[in-house]
């Protein structure tokens, strides 16, 4: 999957060995998290079996509030050369960072800090979004009824919404929490997004930084070692960077600018990155 970013976004990347994870508060789609959970409250209204109703009341009583404030979304696309990406997310002169999604990617703490063990994990508070993996957005109407009427069937087949279920609904709304993150508002399918997920923690402080947006809540991500859930600094594991893609440029700038990449990426041992140039025929 390909991350966009701007100069100043790769240099950051390689040469901290970290990744970004934005607020979904901070996205360029207002509706998010929120989308969601108007489709999920009107496919729950329209079903007749009792758990749906259950549903519905946790739709509707704000407990998945704490998602649109407490997640962070690491957005790649699954699109190498993509304009729309290029304009929309690395500026006048940008790059395709390609990730290897199927490295883990999880939250990173800084020299000082003490490594949470797992049972702090989970118990901070929102432990669907203690993600590793990647998952698809989902952007049609029809495939997004879909994916919550699977999982609607799935809880009542294991009577995870019973009434009288506290640890049961516990489990089903991280279900819920995470498919929430998946579904976002049609007009953003061209962007064919992927994203990590990733939760707030209480042993790792938000981070705040500036953008067009304003001041945008973030968390870093880094590269753990075998088993871990959460990365330390000084572990010394490369991010799963597998090609660099630059931009959109003439053809004499594109040679000097694929020479510096390379020249970095050696110099921060990344061996085995490809440096490729962008084919779209673009002038900012």
């Amino acid at each position: 999957m390909y991350h966009y970013t701007n100069s100043d976004g790769l240099l950051g990347i390689v040469q901290c060995g970290e990744l970004w994870a934005s607020s979904s508060l901070a996205l360029n789609d207002l509706s998010e998290i929120a989308h969601g959970q108007q489709v999920m409250l009107e496919v729950a209204s329209s079903r007749r079996d009792r758990p749906s109703s259950v549903l519905q009341e946790l739709l509707t009583s704000g407990h998945f509030d704490a998602y649109r404030t407490s997640s962070y979304f690491l957005c790649a696309s699954r699109l190498r050369d993509s304009l729309t990406q290029w304009v929309g997310y690395a500026g006048q002169q940008g790059y395709a960072i390609g990730l290897d999604t199927s490295t883990h990617l999880v939250p990173l703490v800084a020299d000082s800090q003490a490594v949470p063990s797992s049972n702090d994990l989970i118990q901070s508070g929102i432990p669907a979004l203690v993600a590793t993996e990647w998952f698809e957005v989902i952007y049609r109407r029809e495939d997004q009824v879909l994916a919550i009427n699977r999982l609607l069937d799935f809880c009542v087949e294991r009577n995870l919404l019973a009434d009288d279920g506290v640890t049961s609904q516990l489990h089903a709304s991280t279900f819920f929490g995470r498919l929430l993150a998946q579904l976002k508002h049609p007009a953003f399918e061209d962007e064919r997004e992927v994203r990590l997920i990733s939760g707030s923690l209480r042993e790792v402080p938000e981070l705040y930084r500036a953008s067009r947006f304003g001041i945008v809540p973030y968390t870093k991500l880094g590269t753990p070692r075998d088993g871990e859930l959460v990365a330390s600094k000084n572990c010394g594991q490369l991010l799963p960077i597998v090609e660099v893609l630059v931009g959109p440029a003439g053809a004499k700038e594109q040679v000097l600018m694929k020479s510096a990449v390379e020249r970095m990426l050696r110099a921060k041992e990344y061996s085995d990155v490809r440096v490729s140039g962008s084919d779209v025929p673009f002038r900012f």
